[in-house]
């Protein structure tokens, strides 16, 4: 079988994804099971620049959680978006509930690695990178990424990004 990955962050300012790839999720190795909002995702509307729910031109606060249920099975990977020094998130959603995620929970208590990608791409077939909205070329702008957390362990954790 292949490795379990889990993408935390496929995003560029307009477009989010967090996807998980395992055999035992809809979508499989290849496609994976995936949350997020933009392009054709399903679920948030008012994700990207000077949006009203996330609005990309200044910092986000992003949390993954991994909740476990009394067993120690992995439940789901929620992800949670802050602004503007709030507790309250601007938005929020759930990626894998309701799926067997017993690869996912291994991987993550053998240390897998976060792995995140701030996309921009020319290629076809990378529908929900491709709409209207992304298909500009301006990638001479950074990405900064700072303030990595782990919250407490094993597979009840967190992960803080601000």
């Amino acid at each position: 079988d292949p490795c379990v990955e889990v993408d935390f962050l496929e995003a560029n300012e307009h477009v989010w994804g967090t996807t998980i790839h395992a055999g035992a999720v809809h979508g499989g190795w290849k496609g994976g099971t995936a949350g997020g909002f933009g392009g054709d995702r399903h679920g948030m509307d008012g994700y990207g620049v000077h949006a009203g729910g996330v609005d990309t031109s200044v910092p986000i606060d992003v949390n993954w959680a991994f909740p476990t249920d009394r067993d120690g099975n992995l439940k789901h990977i929620f992800v949670a978006f802050y602004q503007h020094g709030s507790y309250t998130p601007r938005a929020t959603f759930t990626v894998g509930a309701g799926q067997d995620l017993h690869q996912v929970a291994d991987a993550l208590r053998r240390g897998m690695t976060p792995g995140f990608s701030y996309w921009s791409t020319g290629a076809g077939g990378v529908s929900w990178f491709d709409q209207p909205n992304c298909n500009y070329r301006d990638q001479d702008q950074p990405a900064y990424f700072s303030n990595w957390q782990l919250l407490s362990g094993a597979l009840d954790m967190e992960i803080v990004l601000m």
